[in-house]
């Protein structure tokens, strides 16, 4: 990094040695005529706006803003709730579907049990043994 600075500044002090003959003059054109005779062409400028004229200004453009304002709002709040709107669309649709499966697995079950209850009941005959079957309708919690 050096060695790169260093040919900088020595690019920049031959550059200076190069130029050291040359003369550099400022030069006023303010009275030469030129810029005072364009000048005069010129429009005025205009005076400075009173307190009334700013005021006016301001309360001007915070009726509009404010109006704006408001209608970005409503257009925001109505976009969120066709959004929230969708969202809980969805979830109560999958929720439906994961309640159907689970009413299905239900049936299944049931119609399983019913079915071992018919078989043990063919097999027992008139013998009238009692057998305990699982109550599928009872909380396991326990």
């Amino acid at each position: 990094m050096h060695e790169r600075a260093r040919r900088i500044f020595d690019e920049a002090r031959a550059a200076l040695a190069r130029t050291a003959d040359v003369v550099v003059e400022h030069r006023v054109h303010d009275d030469d005529g030129m810029l005072t005779e364009w000048s005069r062409n010129m429009p005025k400028k205009a005076p400075p706006p009173t307190m009334e004229q700013v005021e006016a200004k301001i309360a001007d453009a915070q009726v509009g803003t404010d109006s704006k304002i408001a209608a970005a709002l409503a257009a925001h709040d109505e976009l969120w709730h066709d959004v929230i709107g969708m969202l809980i669309a969805g979830e109560r649709k999958k929720m439906r579907a994961e309640v159907q499966k689970l009413r299905e697995e239900h049936d299944l079950r049931i119609s399983a049990l019913l079915q071992g209850t018919e078989k043990l009941e063919r097999g027992l005959g008139d013998r009238g043994a009692v057998v305990e079957l699982p109550n599928p309708l009872r909380s396991r919690r326990g």
